[in-house]
């Protein structure tokens, strides 16, 4: 029960069902609105519902002879009522539940792995305990890895450039497939990235249809999933300690290892015919740092 707004000064779906009264309707809006002297009237109430379930598994390594990890997995799943936290962007305030869905924010999977390992090399530890310039050289490393896996974020597509008319304007397609068959199948980038073109779509284009004229379409608000997340970080640093009062330390520092590939945004989501070549191609990649 969030509070956010809607307006309630829209034109009901239902208004007719004759082409005819519904092109005189569209062509003079205004007259047709609940309240014909304003433009949008915003309700703020209660409107905004949203439900978090999930499971977690964890596996755990305590520190014992230099190794320790912790690795959670987490089965969760969101549901919200508007595209964003204030609403007042769905189809119609009066058939509120066309837009329930999984959040923006929601991610079905995610696996986060920390890993922290003293190599037994050195003074103290398995191997060159008692070595003497060799400590100095491979005594002392230190380990740790980060492991983030997690499934896409959920997206929705819309669409532009029909040439029909929509009393609530133009928002989502009509799916003429199942959901999972809308996918290409082991989908990759494709050898070209550039021109967005060449790239192989990440969605089949003959599987989205435009509405008829004054009709919703019947997809669903993110009802598709963009790539996933696999991100590694890793750092393997060595202390030196000069008296008791001053240290120095030599690190490395990995990101993305140890292949580099790309962590993929999702794809443009606005089925149009007028540009083929740019429905369903990928733009550019995840912000590494603010999204993990």
């Amino acid at each position: 029960g969030l509070i956010n707004n809607w307006d309630i000064n829209v034109i009901p779906l239902n208004v007719s069902r004759d082409l005819n009264t519904l092109n005189t309707i569209f062509q003079a809006q205004q007259n047709y609105k609940p309240y014909t002297q304003f433009g949008s009237v915003n309700l703020f109430s209660n409107f905004g519902h949203n439900s978090y379930h999930a499971g977690t598994f964890r596996v755990e390594k305590r520190f014992d002879r230099g190794l320790s990890f912790n690795t959670f997995y987490t089965f969760s799943k969101t549901i919200t009522e508007t595209e964003s936290e204030t609403g007042d962007n769905g189809i119609t305030f009066y058939n509120r539940r066309l837009e329930k869905g999984r959040a923006n924010y929601d991610i079905t999977h995610r696996m986060v792995g920390v890993l922290a390992w003293e190599l037994p090399f050195g003074r103290g530890r398995k191997f060159f305990s008692n070595a003497g310039w060799a400590n100095h050289a491979i005594g002392g490393w230190e380990l740790t890895m980060t492991q983030t896996l997690q499934s896409g974020p959920p997206f929705t597509v819309g669409f532009g450039g029909s040439p029909n008319r929509y009393l609530a304007g133009e928002s989502r397609p009509n799916i003429v497939t199942s959901l999972a068959d809308a996918y290409t199948p082991n989908w990759t980038i494709g050898p070209n990235r550039f021109p967005f073109a060449a790239q192989t779509p990440y969605l089949k284009q003959s599987s989205f249809a435009y509405p008829a004229a004054f009709t919703p379409g019947t997809l669903g608000r993110n009802t598709f999933e963009g790539p996933g997340l696999n991100w590694t970080q890793l750092s393997l640093a060595k202390w030196w300690t000069f008296a008791e009062k001053y240290r120095f330390q030599l690190r490395f520092d990995a990101n993305n290892f140890p292949f580099k590939q790309p962590q993929y945004n999702a794809p443009d989501a606005t089925y149009n015919l007028n540009n083929q070549g740019a429905f369903a191609r990928i733009s550019g990649t995840r912000g590494a740092f603010s999204d993990v």
